[in-house]
């Protein structure tokens, strides 16, 4: 969706959105970079937690044995415990939006 906007507005021969320089309060970036790795730490906590609870337990619950049948299960399991580390290149995108502002030239408010 952003990138339709963007795009619509780009192509306007009096765009003024793509000119204009916008002021930002740095200090805000940073803490709001803090709040973003508290919720993302939050969110793999959950996510390890709500993936263990599925796979294993009922068998922790009941004190089953864990089996994990062959490479492909252990494979299958490894791989959910892992895709929610793909976000973290949202919170190291706000780390890096600092560093991007001040390179593009945008005026800090006093």
């Amino acid at each position: 969706i952003l990138g339709v906007i963007y795009f619509t507005l780009a192509a306007r021969k009096d765009s003024v959105y793509l000119n204009e320089q916008r002021s930002f309060d740095t200090k805000k970036i940073v803490r709001f970079r803090i709040l973003v790795w508290i919720v993302w730490v939050l969110f793999i906590l959950g996510a390890t937690l709500y993936t263990t609870a599925i796979r294993f337990g009922s068998n922790i619950w009941f004190g089953y044995r864990i089996r994990i049948d062959g490479p492909y299960r252990l494979a299958e399991i490894l791989l959910d415990y892992i895709l929610p580390f793909i976000t973290l290149i949202i919170p190291l995108m706000f780390n890096r939006a600092k560093a991007l502002i001040e390179k593009c030239g945008v005026k800090e408010l006093p």
